[in-house]
């Protein structure tokens, strides 16, 4: 079994490095080669909210995230929800079809909030939009 799948191993690392599939080869620098200071990993989720928290910032507009959080999705979620002093406001939807209406219940409440009506008719507002939505295909 051992021999079978380091065979296996070889032959895909072969077949990788012989193929002429790919357009084109990127060339890692080694840790060695990387100046020496202090530096921090991060994960693209975190450059993500890191992202969007400074676009809105230079933008001097608030943030609004809603979404339905998925496994590889949900740090984006949680990372913006630990940023409300930064003026981040997030929403965590029941489910997909709730997650794609927030867009349209989210200009319906700015509508609502920029023209002084209650909150009881700005939630009729937003059930409004939600039941408008145009159904997929």
């Amino acid at each position: 079994m051992v021999e079978a799948n380091t065979r296996a191993l070889k032959a895909g690392y072969n077949y990788g490095n012989t193929v002429e599939a790919f357009s084109g080869r990127i060339t890692v620098p080694s840790r060695a080669v990387v100046e020496p200071g202090v530096y921090r990993r991060i994960t693209g989720n975190e450059a993500v909210v890191y992202g969007l928290v400074t676009a809105a910032k230079k933008a001097n507009l608030p943030l609004f995230y809603g979404s339905y959080p998925i496994t590889p999705a949900s740090p984006i979620l949680e990372g913006l929800a630990a940023l409300k002093n930064f003026d981040v406001r997030t929403f965590q939807a029941e489910d997909e079809i709730a997650a794609m209406g927030m867009p349209k219940r989210r200009v319906w409440a700015t509508i609502s909030r920029s023209s002084d009506v209650s909150p009881e008719l700005e939630i009729s507002k937003q059930k409004s939009a939600a039941v408008t939505m145009p159904k997929s295909p």
